[in-house]
């Protein structure tokens, strides 16, 4: 091989390095601006959540009970999204539309929640703050 013929693959070399970096960089931009949609999931107790509702800040509340246990009395301003409902997922979404939170999000004893919140973080955008104990412990307001 000349010196010319090594010069060469050196800037090619070079370019492919370039071009590499470069991608990496997106991906990691673009990834991290991705993940900055998906709900972060903040676990509450009862004092933590009746300090959010008492801020009087927007806040979205949603309760995961059937719509039975829902009717027996649920934190003001809930919306009831059944966990079991078969198209729970689609409604989780239409629930959210194009609001960015923050959420509060219960059901009886935490159960259905926690098992929820993959589906909440994937759809809700915004701070899930998340009534880890359920409302089988509340001692706020009820409607």
């Amino acid at each position: 091989m000349n010196n010319k013929q090594i010069q060469k693959n050196s800037v090619s070399s070079r370019w492919k390095q370039y071009v590499c970096v470069g991608l990496c960089a997106l991906v990691l931009v673009l990834g991290s601006a991705g993940a900055g949609l998906a709900g972060q999931v903040v676990n509450v107790t009862n004092e933590d959540a009746k300090a959010l509702l008492e801020k009087k800040e927007p806040l979205r509340i949603i309760d995961l009970r059937t719509p039975g246990e829902f009717s027996r009395g649920k934190i003001p301003g809930a919306e009831n999204v059944d966990f079991y409902s078969s198209d729970f997922e689609a409604r989780v979404a239409a629930t959210a539309g194009q609001n960015s939170g923050p959420w509060l999000v219960y059901c009886r004893s935490g159960n259905r929640s926690t098992q929820a919140l993959p589906v909440l973080q994937k759809r809700l955008s915004g701070t899930v703050y998340h009534l880890y104990k359920g409302i089988q412990h509340w001692d706020g307001p009820l409607e």
